[in-house]
């Protein structure tokens, strides 16, 4: 709260110690770290990303354990029931990287 309140600027090893970013990279690797990030999410079905975003955002908005529960089931039925839901597995039986459609 204290840094909400005052805007009190951190620097990467005070917000890792807050739990405020994951990790923190020399600022030469700044963008490679970012990139690979980035290509790792970009690997997954745009449907399961959405859902995950979105659940996470709704999340913290001091939801009881029950709504969380309830979105969760809602959101991930979307997701588990798309085109993509069914490209992923079928891609890793076939060995090969997964086309996602989004759809």
């Amino acid at each position: 709260m204290e840094i909400l309140l005052t805007g009190r600027r951190l620097w990467g090893a005070e917000a890792l110690q807050c739990g405020l970013v994951k990790r923190v990279v020399p600022a030469d690797q700044l963008m490679e770290t970012a990139h690979g990030i980035a290509d790792l999410i970009c690997r997954n079905g745009p449907l399961a990303v959405r859902t995950a975003k979105e659940i996470a955002v709704r999340g913290a908005m001091g939801m009881s354990w029950e709504q969380a529960w309830s979105m969760e089931s809602l959101l991930g039925a979307r997701a588990f029931g798309s085109q993509d839901a069914i490209e992923g597995p079928r891609a890793f039986m076939e060995k090969r990287d997964p086309v996602f459609t989004g759809r």
